[in-house]
């Protein structure tokens, strides 16, 4: 029987590594079969896929399966397999255009009528962080955890000098608008966004995506970046007050 996915039911096959910068759609799956193609299979695509979708995608020693499941989200396409042969067709209701080009610490983007959670989920792909996606999660222990770490960023302003105080208290607060005023609709609310900018910093462009798709977003420690579902502003304040730092930073 054939089987038709909007991505691949499991990760798998060769391990490869690719870089595609905005390459049309028909060549970039020319590309991924070269590199790391199931074995005795070929590709067809429907006459349904426009011929200006274009493919960004950066990815290092992953799963052919992987490769396939993230291309697949980001163009809007769906397959079927049939005796060695992947079909690939459009879908409705996904994204038209997800392209992000990465240049250093900043990036490049365009999004039209784009899923801002799979374009969050490309845009930490393409700037390889190791992540937890969860965005059914209540946030309480990261805004805890943000909270405390925040406590102690004041602490040793508060041993500096008052110029030099200022500059960074004003920093910091720039820092945890994303806290203070957290995206007011839940995960699926808005389904699509549609923006165009250059060089913009990671973080703007996920705190842009949070408001978006409505989740907030953390750094953890060790680099890992979380993904939490969103929650009220004043349950936001209720942890900065236990804190004890809600004061200062809303000064």
């Amino acid at each position: 029987m054939p089987i038709l996915a909007t991505a691949c039911s499991a990760a798998g096959g060769k391990r490869i590594t690719i870089e595609l910068n905005s390459v049309p759609i028909r060549t970039a799956l020319q590309m991924l079969w070269a590199q790391g193609g199931p074995e005795d299979t070929t590709f067809k695509i429907d006459n349904s896929v426009p011929e200006d979708i274009t493919v960004t995608l950066s990815a290092r020693n992953v799963p052919f399966d992987t490769v396939l499941d993230s291309l697949c989200n980001g163009t809007g396409l769906a397959y079927r397999v049939d005796r060695g042969t992947y079909f690939f067709q459009k879908t409705e209701g996904r994204a038209d255009k997800i392209v992000i080009t990465r240049f250093g610490d900043n990036l490049n983007w365009d999004l039209v009528n784009a899923d801002p959670l799979e374009a969050a989920r490309q845009l930490l792909s393409v700037f390889e962080k190791r992540s937890d996606q969860d965005v059914a999660a209540d946030p309480t222990a990261e805004l805890t955890e943000a909270a405390r770490r925040l406590a102690q960023d004041l602490l040793q302003i508060s041993q500096m000098s008052p110029a030099e105080q200022a500059a960074r208290l004003k920093d910091l607060k720039k820092d945890v608008q994303k806290y203070l005023k957290p995206p007011k609709d839940p995960v699926g609310a808005r389904r699509t966004l549609t923006i165009k900018e250059s060089n913009t910093s990671f973080s703007e462009a996920m705190d842009k995506l949070g408001e978006a798709a409505g989740f907030l977003w953390f750094r953890r420690a060790d680099g890992r970046i979380v993904l939490r579902r969103t929650t009220s502003a004043d349950a936001v304040k209720r942890i900065f007050m236990k804190e004890g730092i809600f004061d200062a930073l809303s000064r």
